[in-house]
């Protein structure tokens, strides 16, 4: 593929297919690529295709018909706000958005300077922090999809629009106590979501059990901060049934159940 330049219009011959690495990271690929043949030079580069943020919402699974297509191509949403800097306990550096039809998440990667962590300035003065109820004029990526969620991944800082703040929205306070929230949907089928929230620092353990008592898996295992916090739970491989999960953080722990229902 070396010797390409933007503009080129190109032949290539491989198989398509569906990769996923260790990591759960799942995309469509051509693989085994013969070629390519530039059929023509100088062409004007193809504008991003513009879509409301709920096409790669939490509830879209991989394959649907509506987001599938899009699945490595030029999206572009308008007038999204910055909704939540951390959902995703594994990743700090994710954050979601939502345009009024719906949540995405952002996967902070390419050559940008926007981030979701303050603390990015102490070594990189001259980026940007982006707040909860930032306002974004138009944000451009490419659609991805890694552990069961499309995303969209902005590439340089011309991907991002004019950034407004919202008057009166501020970053949401810290909670003044511990508490594990009824997962949603339920019944559900075959991912939930768990919220919960910690009124301060310390080692987080969020657990799921059968009704055996026998441990199905562990969501979180680790050291958090204060903060409110969402995990995603994912039953695919697990039969019908009522399940139970259990979050301890020092002296506090709560248990609720939730049933899949397929």
């Amino acid at each position: 593929m070396y010797g390409l330049h933007h503009g080129d219009s190109i032949a290539v011959t491989g198989r398509v297919e569906e990769w996923a690495s260790f990591s759960q990271r799942v995309t469509t690929r051509i693989s085994g690529i013969h070629g390519p043949v530039v059929r023509s030079t100088g062409n004007p580069i193809p504008a991003a295709v513009a879509k409301a943020t709920s096409v790669f919402g939490s509830s879209v699974a991989n394959g649907n018909v509506n987001a599938e297509p899009y699945e490595g191509m030029l999206v572009k949403f308008t007038n999204p706000k910055v909704t939540n800097i951390y959902p995703y306990f594994s990743d700090q550096t994710w954050y979601e958005i939502n345009d009024g039809s719906g949540a995405v998440w952002v996967h902070r990667d390419g050559r940008n300077s926007y981030t979701n962590i303050a603390a990015d300035t102490a070594t990189h003065p001259t980026w940007h922090v982006l707040k909860v109820g930032d306002k974004i004029s138009t944000l451009t990526g490419i659609i991805h999809y890694s552990v069961n969620r499309y995303k969209l991944v902005p590439r340089t800082d011309a991907d991002f629009g004019v950034i407004t703040g919202i008057e009166g929205l501020q970053q949401a306070p810290v909670p003044m106590r511990y508490a594990l929230e009824q997962n949603y949907p339920n019944p559900f089928n075959p991912s939930t979501i768990v919220e919960y929230r910690l009124p301060a620092t310390g080692f987080v353990s969020l657990k799921v059990y059968n009704v055996l008592g026998q441990l199905v898996t562990t969501l979180v295992n680790g050291v958090q901060a204060a903060g409110n916090y969402s995990v995603r739970f994912e039953g695919q491989s697990l039969s019908t049934g009522i399940y139970f999960y259990r979050l301890q953080s020092g002296s506090f722990t709560q248990v609720r159940k939730m049933m899949l229902l397929k």
